[in-house]
């Protein structure tokens, strides 16, 4: 499923702030991952979920080359789309163009997380809720607001928000922070069945709970430790069973 090419491997440069926040330079113009054309772009039928973002869904060419993609594969209703902007603004070209992109992208998607960063470049003059009402309102069966120590704010396709809290961690970088938590959602709606598009409308408020803090949950583990280096399972596993326990507590 991988495309070859000439072209030299793009980079990215991480460098942390006082508060161990990451920030971003990165190395495009001319490396291999923006070329695709729309033979080289396939998707293994086997997949039960697709998952794109960031620069690949909004750098032109490639993003005019997925975006069909994506359309095509909601049409067809066989695979869950999940998708995060993840946006960059310093490589954005036409700000307009991307938040068009975008707007496209989450209206395609059934997942879509964001972080607060995100949602203030797309919508400055929008106050949260409006914003997230906006984009829900516009396909998806989740959007799922990232807030750093303050935890996530999600908004089901009924209108319904639900909020969850951070977990206070001694925070050694947040590289691969919105990835895990990312990660920690699909794992989560692995277990609860809810790989199917459809299926995260139909799971009850409970079942949304346990998605959200198993996302927050390896955000926090991930954000513990240098790099983007998310927990497995077998951590995972500890980590939740001692939080149950001190809840039960």
């Amino acid at each position: 499923w991988c495309v070859t090419t000439n072209d030299q491997t793009t980079l990215a440069f991480a460098s942390l702030d006082d508060q161990h926040r990451a920030a971003y330079e990165f190395y495009v113009n001319g490396t291999a991952d923006w070329g695709w054309t729309t033979e080289d772009l396939l998707f293994p039928p086997q997949a039960q979920v697709l998952h794109t973002g960031s620069l690949s869904a909004c750098l032109l060419p490639s993003a005019d080359v997925l975006l069909p993609k994506w359309k095509e594969r909601r049409s067809i209703g066989e695979q869950l789309l999940s998708y995060d902007p993840n946006v960059r603004p310093a490589l954005v070209a036409d700000r307009s163009h991307t938040v068009r992109t975008v707007e496209a992208f989450v209206a395609t998607s059934h997942l879509v997380k964001l972080s607060e960063e995100d949602l203030d470049w797309l919508y400055p003059d929008d106050d949260i809720d409006h914003a997230l009402h906006r984009l829900a309102a516009s396909g998806p069966e989740l959007v799922v607001l990232t807030r750093g120590p303050a935890g996530c704010r999600a908004l089901r396709s009924s209108g319904r928000f639900l909020d969850r809290p951070g977990i206070n961690v001694n925070v050694v970088d947040t590289i691969g922070a919105g990835d895990a938590f990312q990660s920690g959602l699909r794992s989560a709606a692995a277990d609860l069945g809810a790989l199917t598009p459809g299926a995260i409308k139909r799971l009850s408020d409970d079942d949304m709970i346990v998605m959200l803090d198993r996302a927050v949950t390896v955000s926090a583990l991930t954000c513990q430790r240098a790099g983007a280096d998310p927990p497995h399972r077998k951590e995972l596993a500890k980590t939740e069973a001692n939080t149950a326990i001190l809840n039960a507590g």
